[in-house]
């Protein structure tokens, strides 16, 4: 099924999906990020997650240290950085959901960032000391979350297809070590993510 095939009706507007993204069949526009949380949960519903292809998405494990830094030097970012060639991959309009650890064992969405354009970091740009790849988000479309009062995300991650049964790490954290900090999602990986934040309280 394609994307382009899926309308929904929300309060009596209609909504399609273009390349993974909801447009406001009347205006043309993207509809406010409160619309498309509801518009993904309305499609999530009424579609199997298998013949659903969103917006290409990875899921970013921020560390804390540099979730702390990067909030304290550019205020309510919206780029993340990493020398992980998916980064570079993605485009416009893909999602990275970046989550954090409060404390240390509580794992929590930190950030849905809708990517505007991606870039390679030369020497001296701010992000350069966290990799070569780096992400810049659309700030109208991006949300950032209060990682302070954000609910313990540990379960939806540890239900992302990339675990198993059969998976074998002590904590969560050791399967986004290195390289892996940033992995590629699936349609219902994306869903389950879309649930998680509609839980979660924006900055």
């Amino acid at each position: 099924m394609r994307d382009n095939s899926k309308q929904i009706e929300l309060n009596g507007r209609f909504y399609e999906r273009l390349r993974g993204q909801w447009i406001d069949c009347n205006t043309r526009l993207v509809p406010p990020s409160v619309t498309i949380d509801k518009l993904d949960r309305l499609l999530y519903q009424k579609y199997d997650p298998s013949e659903i292809s969103p917006a290409s998405s990875v899921i970013f494990f921020w560390t804390w240290k540099n979730y702390i830094s990067d909030m304290q030097e550019l205020g309510e970012t919206h780029q993340l950085n990493h020398d992980n060639s998916l980064m570079h991959a993605l485009r416009k309009r893909d999602h990275i959901w970046a989550f954090t650890r409060r404390g240390e064992t509580t794992y929590v969405l930190a950030m849905d960032l809708v990517v505007e354009f991606t870039r390679k970091n030369k020497p001296g740009d701010v992000g350069a000391k966290y990799g070569k790849y780096c992400v810049v988000g659309n700030p109208q479309a991006c949300r950032c979350f209060d990682v302070k009062t954000a609910p313990d995300a540990e379960p939806t991650i540890r239900a992302l297809h990339f675990f198993t049964k059969d998976t074998k790490v002590d904590t969560t954290g050791k399967m986004f070590e290195g390289i892996n900090a940033v992995r590629p999602l699936t349609a219902e990986d994306y869903f389950r993510l879309v649930e998680l934040s509609q839980r979660c309280r924006e900055l």
